[in-house]
């Protein structure tokens, strides 16, 4: 073992680092980064909400938010509207292209969870999901 792999920081950071990396190569085709595909999950749930509010929900700041919905704009996945009751706040919404890009994405990621997720049993990855939960959550 490594001298770094005594610590959980470093496994869960590594292990974020290589599925991140599979993921990403996955939703090349389509396209679309890993964490862009989380602005389109959002919306494809609750569409039309401002960047703000999508930041709130994935802990990024406004410039992240700003540049992932600048590029998902000029890829023609969402589109962005100026909130009438609010002239600075801009409300995003899944272009029809998003929608069939996120479905197909989503079809494939969920192909990859499965696989990833049969290396382990059923009980181990129930388990793995609860401390993950409680190794993340805030007190």
């Amino acid at each position: 073992m490594k001298p770094t792999e005594k610590y959980i920081s470093y496994l869960i950071n590594h292990s974020s680092t290589v599925l991140q990396s599979a993921v990403k190569k996955q939703f090349a085709p389509y396209n679309l980064a890993p964490e862009q595909s989380l602005v389109l999950a959002i919306l494809r749930r609750e569409n039309g909400l401002t960047q703000y509010e999508i930041g709130e929900k994935l802990k990024k700041d406004k410039a992240n938010i700003a540049r992932m919905a600048d590029n998902l704009e000029k890829k023609g996945f969402i589109e962005r509207i100026r909130d009438p009751n609010n002239r600075r706040a801009l409300k995003l919404y899944l272009t029809a292209q998003g929608e069939k890009t996120f479905d197909e994405a989503l079809t494939v990621f969920k192909k990859f969870d499965d696989e990833i997720s049969s290396r382990v049993t059923a009980e181990e990855l129930s388990e793995f999901k609860r401390i993950l939960y409680k190794l993340t959550s805030e007190k």
